[in-house]
């Protein structure tokens, strides 16, 4: 599964995304945000977007959320 995790309101919460998937890529974006033709990009390579809630992380903040988030839904913190 490829998400990237994007800052724009109205995003799909990652717990939206489903079952456990055999592999996953996450990208989160860099200080200030995708750009909108760059998310356009990355989601027409077939990436799905996601959102980590309301607030806008820090890109160092936000990749440690996305990976926690990951393992809870997906990984070893069950």
């Amino acid at each position: 599964r490829r998400i990237l995790f994007l800052e724009t309101p109205g995003q799909p919460p990652l717990g939206a995304a489903g079952s456990r998937p055999p592999s996953t890529v996450a990208l989160v974006g860099p200080a200030g945000g995708w750009e909108p033709a760059e998310a356009a990009r990355i989601q027409a390579a077939g990436f799905e977007a996601a959102g980590l809630g309301p607030r806008i992380l820090r890109a160092e903040t936000a990749a440690i959320a996305a990976v926690t988030l990951l393992q809870a839904l997906w990984g070893d913190l069950s």
